[in-house]
């Protein structure tokens, strides 16, 4: 029996969203479940499980296909839509050489212009009875408000259906902190009643149970299994018209599509309710026969995947720079996949002609619109493409990459300091003056490139420290991110980010780079000090406290912690958490 080793990301240990698909491997394979978490870091470790497993199953973890793929492992990606329709066709190009399993129509018709192998699968829960569906002599509706920040709230689901139906329940959820803008009050002429955190899925199971339409709570969704459960029990759903969303509701067929992005009008369901809830309960009652009878299919795609030819590379450096290049920011992911462009040939067996040939007509996202910043950084490494498959010898063509990355990288950094710049005539051009091909060759190659960013690394640094200090928060936290996407193991940098965060007014942002940098340095006392100032902001008195005393215990000799914490033997305590 074959194992495999199955990535997924720690939230989902909670919500049980991938437990069904583990389960049906379980019936083939030995299989080993490793949750990694977003706020996290990764080790080493991963590389030695993924060495004792046969086959690597990536659970919407699609950017960690080509550590795996260079590692010489058979590697199956099951990406999302709702997380993965946007991404950019370098993001695919660099994964060509993994199966995909795709549960979204759109994404897999998109994956394979981009010359991927994926299959295309349909999942349906298992219907009620027909004897148990839905009573429609009243109109009761649920909404889950999940994301009010996506403009999916109950405003929206007031103007839609508010006219129709008899009473609605809101479920007062979200999947991100939201604060309500102050709003004038509505005249309802329905039985409103909410609720707030449920001790468990039965709680939530018997809520739906006494409703007989459901609105689809997010723009777009992964499966979308929220709404496949409703469909299955015979309810009226309404839900936004994007994908998967719209690939299992035919508009006043089988459910209700709207735009959330067009002027909100109502909607007369009453008297049609009955027959979208029975024909959506139909859709699922023959989906579910086609899900189980596909089953054999998945777990035979699954199993013969093909060995890919292992990539001489550091591995572990290549998984930590992906790691952390995509949990940064989408400017810091984007900066990994051009300078891996070469390692994309190997992995794909591409020539770079073949790369620029599958670059030139793709510049659309998921849902067929053009993707102005993917198409914009995909032209980018069309060109470097162009310009490296004319070069002969794999050193130049490395350090064209670096050239061109570290140019890409400052651009926007630059312009936003230029009339500062102005007065740093004798500092300012070393951020954009580009190692020499002399330096580079020195240098000792690293994952595919050349490894000039460690003084590419300095200047950054030295930019950065420059705009600090003359309080241009922002145009430093530019300089120290683009650092950090660079080399993700300096957590003094990750530091002087949360930092220019903090000073921004970005206290979320903060907390994540704190974050990145408690995992690099967790014996800093600076690093508890600057905490402790993040948390005393934020009126987390009692955090900040703990956070000073964490400071004086790694340095006894912080001045700064013994006098925030003098202030705070003098003050009253404050019971925020």
């Amino acid at each position: 029996m074959k194992k495999i080793l199955f990535f997924d990301h720690g939230f989902h240990k909670k919500t049980g969203s991938s437990a069904f698909f583990i389960e049906i491997l379980r019936d083939r394979f030995e299989v080993e479940v490793l949750y990694l978490s977003v706020e996290g870091t990764v080790s080493a470790d991963v590389l030695e499980a993924s060495g004792k497993s046969d086959l690597v199953v990536l659970w919407q973890m699609d950017f960690l296909a080509p550590v795996f793929l260079a590692q010489g492992k058979p590697t199956i990606v099951i990406p999302m839509y709702d997380g993965s329709g946007g991404m950019s066709d370098l993001h695919w190009l660099l994964a060509s050489g993994a199966r995909q399993i795709n549960f979204s129509l759109a994404l897999h018709n998109r994956v394979r212009m981009l010359g991927c192998q994926s299959l295309l699968v349909r999942y349906f829960p298992k219907p009620v009875a027909e004897s148990d569906l839905p009573r429609f002599d009243k109109l009761s509706a649920f909404f889950w408000e999940r994301r009010p920040d996506h403009g999916i709230d109950v405003d929206l689901v007031d103007t839609l259906i508010g006219g129709e139906v008899d009473s609605l329940h809101v479920h007062n959820v979200s999947d991100v902190p939201w604060s309500r803008p102050p709003r004038q009050p509505r005249e309802r002429h329905y039985n409103l009643t909410t609720s707030d955190w449920l001790p468990s899925k039965s709680d939530y199971n018997a809520l739906l149970a006494r409703a007989n339409t459901f609105v689809a709570p997010r723009v777009c969704e992964g499966i979308g299994m929220a709404l496949l459960e409703a469909m299955a029990r015979g309810m009226l759903v309404l839900a936004n018209d994007e994908p998967t969303n719209n690939e299992y509701v035919a508009n006043w067929v089988n459910g209700v599509l709207f735009n959330r992005q067009l002027e909100a009008k109502p909607m007369h369901i009453r008297d049609c309710a009955e027959t979208l809830g029975r024909m959506a309960w139909e859709t699922v009652r023959e989906g579910h026969r086609k899900w189980v009878a596909s089953l054999p299919t998945i777990l035979e795609w699954i199993g013969s995947a093909p060995v890919p030819p292992p990539v001489t590379i550091n591995l572990e450096a290549l998984l930590e720079d992906a790691w952390f290049s995509y949990y940064a920011s989408a400017d810091a992911y984007t900066a990994f996949l051009r300078r891996n462009v070469t390692l994309m040939t190997k992995l794909s067996g591409l020539s770079f002609a073949e790369v620029t040939k599958a670059l030139q007509h793709r510049e659309h996202d998921g849902a067929g619109r053009i993707d102005q910043k993917s198409a914009a950084s995909d032209r980018a490494s069309l060109d470097l493409a162009n310009s490296a498959a004319a070069l002969h010898d794999q050193s130049e063509i490395q350090a064209q990459l670096m050239k061109a990355n570290q140019e890409q990288l400052q651009t926007r950094a630059r312009l936003k300091a230029a009339e500062r710049a102005l007065a740093l005539t004798d500092e300012f051009p070393l951020a954009v003056r580009p190692p020499s091909f002399g330096v580079l060759k020195r240098l000792s190659t690293v994952y595919g490139v050349l490894a000039g960013q460690r003084p590419a690394v300095r200047r950054l640094v030295k930019q950065g420290n420059l705009r600090r200090d003359v309080h241009d928060w922002a145009g430093a936290a530019d300089f120290y991110e683009q650092a950090v996407a660079a080399n993700p193991r300096k957590g003094e940098i990750w530091v002087q980010l949360g930092n220019m965060r903090k000073e921004a007014g970005r206290f979320d942002l903060a907390a994540h780079a704190y974050q990145q940098a408690l995992q690099r340095i967790p014996r800093s006392s600076d690093l508890y000090l600057q905490i402790g100032h993040l948390r005393k902001l934020t009126g987390n008195a009692r955090g900040a406290e703990q956070a000073y005393q964490m400071a004086l215990t790694t340095d006894r000799n912080n001045r700064d912690a013994v006098s925030e914490l003098q202030s705070y033997a003098n003050e009253p305590r404050d019971s925020a958490a």
